[in-house]
């Protein structure tokens, strides 16, 4: 009689010294010819984090990950993405240190690198999301977000087909099935 597989995966956290964001990883080779889109994403919940971004990269995606607003303003401005912008930002709002509302006045007043023009998707727990963010992002999502609805807007902001619809389709339909 099989009682089932249990097992543990353990994994170092690995950072940039100077940036404080975790490495770069790219999910699966698109088509020839066709840009991977590199996605900024800012969490500081490393579960949420960590699920969103294998999520991403399993639907074709480039993600760089950020712990805090604060390590990505680094990245931006003299980091890794100081020179290779991401395509999109999704990010949280209540974040220590710096909440997402403070990244966002940060990014609209940052001219000098086109830091202000990138696109943003905010996923938050809060009902009540302030006006100045709602003129900022191009998309708020509620959490716990669908992972099918955040792709669904990346698609749809990057103006492209989606990298992983196929992925997140068969994925969603397995759990409707089960």
């Amino acid at each position: 009689m099989c009682n089932g597989t249990e097992f543990q995966i353990e994994c170092a956290r690995v950072t940039d010294a100077h940036s404080g964001l975790l490495p770069v990883r790219s999910g699966p080779e698109p088509g020839v010819g066709r840009p991977v889109p590199r996605i900024l994403l800012i969490e500081d919940e490393d579960d949420i984090r960590g699920v969103v971004a294998w999520l991403l990269e399993s639907a074709g995606y480039q993600v760089l990950q950020a712990a805090s607003g604060k390590d990505a303003i680094l990245a931006l401005m003299e980091g890794s993405l100081a020179d290779d912008r991401p395509d999109l930002i999704v990010m949280d709002l209540l974040m220590p240190e710096m909440t997402g509302e403070e990244f966002l006045k940060w990014k609209s007043e940052e001219r000098s690198k086109d830091i202000s023009a990138i696109p943003v998707v905010v996923m938050t727990g809060i009902s009540e999301v302030p006006g100045f963010v709602r003129s900022q992002a191009q998309s708020v999502l509620g959490k716990p977000v669908q992972i099918s609805a955040l792709e669904s807007e990346i698609s749809r902001i990057l103006g492209g087909a989606s990298h992983g619809a196929e992925v997140i389709q068969k994925r969603d339909r397995s759990r409707t099935d089960d």
